[in-house]
């Protein structure tokens, strides 16, 4: 006769053997070549939003709003396909509110993405 213990190790086992693990895709990240010389951006070419922990989202220095970021974004994309878009966050924003951000640029095609912490202010 087996034991109580014997049972349940058996019973952890057959989960662990016949369950599935399900892996979420992240954001893909292509990181720059060291050989290469880092290529020079000007400031007129980036795009920049603002997160700020008072709930603000700023797009280039315009306030506007979660629903309208996705709009924004499109239109971005529609005008220029390699956009690139630098992603300042302020230090005490909600993680959830970064993700609800990048899930949106995610779905709008943004390929070229930076981030960036900044001081509150």
């Amino acid at each position: 006769m087996a034991s109580s213990s014997d049972i349940a190790f058996l019973l952890i086992i057959f989960f662990l053997v016949t369950s599935s693990f399900i892996f979420k895709d992240g954001l893909p990240m292509v990181l720059p070549d060291k050989s290469k010389r880092p290529k020079v951006v000007e400031n007129k070419e980036i795009t920049t939003i603002v997160l700020k922990e008072n709930d603000i989202i700023k797009f280039n220095d315009r306030r506007i709003y979660m629903e309208d970021l996705q709009r924004e974004l499109k239109l971005l994309v529609q005008k220029k396909p390699d956009a690139i878009v630098l992603l300042k966050i302020e230090k005490n924003v909600i993680y959830q509110k970064v993700i609800d951000v990048i899930d949106i640029m995610k779905s709008t095609k943004v390929k070229k993405l930076s981030f960036r912490m900044i001081e509150k202010g």
